[in-house]
């Protein structure tokens, strides 16, 4: 978790990340390449994210899950909806 803390504030500037589990792991080949996402759920009480990394991320915010931005980052995608529907490991090929 600390690690996942450090990676969190390195891109989004927030400092106060309070994980509470793992929710999900993804084995998917897309893009042409092979992806093992681990999903951490995370929540931060307090800052707006900004962009930590310049020219690696951009457009942080905050969004509702049920009403976010497309495309995403197809391993992101698997990530979140592996965490709605509660279905821990998905394997995917595309």
């Amino acid at each position: 978790a600390e690690q996942a803390a450090m990676e969190v504030q390195e891109e989004t500037g927030l400092t106060h990340i309070t994980f509470k589990g793992v929710v999900s792991l993804n084995n998917e080949i897309v893009y042409g390449k092979h992806y093992v996402s681990l999903g951490l759920l995370a929540e931060s009480d307090e800052g707006e994210p900004h962009e930590g990394e310049p020219g690696k991320s951009q457009n942080w915010q905050w969004y509702d899950p049920e009403h976010l931005p497309q495309p995403l980052f197809a391993p992101s995608e698997g990530v979140i909806t592996a965490w709605k529907s509660g279905v821990f490991f998905n394997e995917i090929r595309s």
